[in-house]
């Protein structure tokens, strides 16, 4: 990869959508504008890597709706037993808006890859979101875009 350029302070993240040893995908601040973001590279030892492209306010306010209509049905599944069926995250009544946001977002995203940028990611968990009620951390990052 290139070398580092500038490192911004730390930020917003607005939410993580994958987490697996680590933040793999989600929507955070980029000098105060609302980013997609996503790991491309990780090695041991080395900086995590991740992919930025900057969101519309139309995307940005998408992403915002399928993430509410996901934390709805995550909200519903820790308190259902059985555990609902896997397939689109979203309660019964979402499911068909929640198919829609995420194609949206998603054609949206494939055709901006001509604005997307790479800077390591270092991310900092700042507390439990208990007001959300949910056990996902709150978390800020610091970007370094490679340039």
């Amino acid at each position: 990869m290139c070398a580092v350029a500038a490192e911004s302070k730390f930020e917003v993240v607005h939410f993580v959508e994958g987490f697996v040893d680590g933040v793999l995908n989600g929507t955070a601040n980029y000098r105060g504008a609302p980013h997609h973001f996503e790991l491309r590279a990780v090695e041991p030892n080395a900086a995590e890597i991740y992919e930025l492209t900057p969101l519309s306010e139309q995307v940005f306010n998408a992403v915002n709706e399928a993430w509410q209509i996901w934390q709805r049905w995550e909200r519903a599944q820790r308190h259902a037993a059985p555990p609902f069926a896997v397939g689109i995250p979203a309660l019964p009544e979402d499911r068909e808006r929640q198919a829609e946001l995420r194609g949206f977002i998603s054609n949206w995203l494939a055709a901006a890859k001509g604005t997307a940028f790479f800077a390591e990611g270092d991310f900092e968990q700042v507390a439990a979101d208990a007001a959300r009620g949910t056990e996902h951390a709150q978390l800020l990052v610091k970007w370094s875009k490679l340039g």
